[in-house]
């Protein structure tokens, strides 16, 4: 393809020079605390300098206040719950990647929602309704939480290792 990407291209972490283990381990400290954290009380979780945790602070702040977080991933964050909606409900996992292809194609080339393309790509007898559960908010916010938490986890066991 000829392009060159990063992992972090759009993302938070975009242009950074930190390791991501240590965003990794920030954001849940950041997102989950009870009341606001201090980039003091972060420095000491983060490590011994005080100016990454300053940094790390207002950004990571900002990103969990917008109001629509999951709404402007454009559907990224659903493609997979859907194929994995599609492949339970007995399609063949080559036919439920097409339909998640060709909906989230469809969606970036006409500003569409992911949600309104893989509706229309969906084959007659496919339960919509079961397929569009897989794109529950909270439900991916839950599992995103559950995800950060086990890497925090295997990052604060690898910092004590």
């Amino acid at each position: 393809c000829r392009y060159q990407t990063s992992l972090t291209a759009g993302t938070l972490m975009e242009h950074t020079k930190l390791p991501l283990t240590t965003w990794f381990l920030a954001i849940p400290l950041i997102s989950q605390a009870k009341t606001n954290i201090s980039a003091l009380a972060l420095k000491l979780d983060l490590g011994p300098n005080y100016l990454i945790a300053w940094l790390l602070h207002p950004k990571i702040n900002s990103a969990m206040s917008h109001p629509t977080a999951v709404r402007l991933l454009g559907g990224a964050v659903h493609s997979q719950s859907v194929l994995l909606a599609l492949v339970g409900r007995g399609m063949s996992r080559d036919d439920a990647y097409r339909i998640v292809q060709s909906a989230a194609s469809e969606a970036v080339a006409t500003g569409t929602r992911f949600a309104d393309a893989v509706t229309a790509a969906l084959p007659a007898g496919v339960d919509a309704t079961a397929v569009m559960s897989a794109m529950d908010e909270q439900r991916v916010l839950a599992h995103a939480g559950r995800a950060v938490d086990a890497l925090a986890e295997a990052v604060a066991g690898s910092r004590a290792g």
